[in-house]
């Protein structure tokens, strides 16, 4: 459950097994095994791999149903709004609000 998360926001950003273990500190093999499911990482590296793959802890934790309904466009542009400003989430909502009024 929580591997399948960790691959899935590591493949969103392009990064490689090895590349995300490097940031962790970890070897790639670490990696390999959460990723699997042969282990966990503790609730320490989650933080750890939220910071790394820009997403929240629950992101990873939580329900698994989410992110199996979202698309990887979805998540992409849910994990993006998640980093701006409360000022440019509003713009960025102005901005989809007026183009669905548009295609009406």
């Amino acid at each position: 459950m929580v591997g399948k998360k960790i691959k899935e926001y590591r493949l969103l950003r392009n990064m490689t097994q090895g590349e995300l273990a490097k940031r962790l500190n970890v070897m790639q093999n670490t990696v390999s095994s959460w990723e699997t499911g042969r282990t966990e990482p503790n609730m320490g590296m989650i933080e750890r791999l939220a910071e790394c793959l820009g997403c929240r802890k629950s992101d990873l934790v939580g329900d698994e149903a989410v992110l199996q309904v979202l698309t990887p466009e979805e998540v992409k542009l849910i994990t993006a709004y998640r980093k701006l400003s409360r000022s440019q989430r509003e713009m960025i909502l102005s901005v989809v609000e007026s183009a669905r009024k548009g295609g009406r």
